[in-house]
């Protein structure tokens, strides 16, 4: 692969790890706040698909700001290797918010 298509890759990576962040900050943020949920929900109709719209945005947008960067180094493997912790992190964030919340509201 020739150095704009791994740069590519990684700027992809970083964008894509930081937007799994986001997902499950404004997920978890969504349900502590009724007022911001229900903010999401007049944007569109249903917070699920504000979350989304936002998420692809903010993609873009990451994408956008990496892909302009000077930075050129980049392994795909660990790229990959942090997108895997990302999503772990983010899913493991998720699923504890909501036994916390079904626990505390027993």
């Amino acid at each position: 692969m020739n150095h704009m298509t791994l740069k590519r890759m990684y700027d992809m990576g970083k964008a894509t790890g930081f937007t799994m962040l986001f997902i499950a900050a404004i997920t978890i943020f969504s349900e502590l706040d009724v007022g911001f949920k229900d903010a999401l929900k007049v944007l569109t109709g249903h917070h699920w698909i504000t979350k989304s719209v936002l998420s692809i945005l903010f993609f873009i947008i990451l994408y956008y700001y990496f892909s302009r960067s000077n930075e050129t180094k980049g392994n795909p493997f660990e790229m990959s290797k942090m997108v895997i912790a990302y999503a772990g992190f983010s899913g493991v964030a998720i699923f504890t918010f909501y036994l916390w919340h079904l626990l505390s509201t027993g």
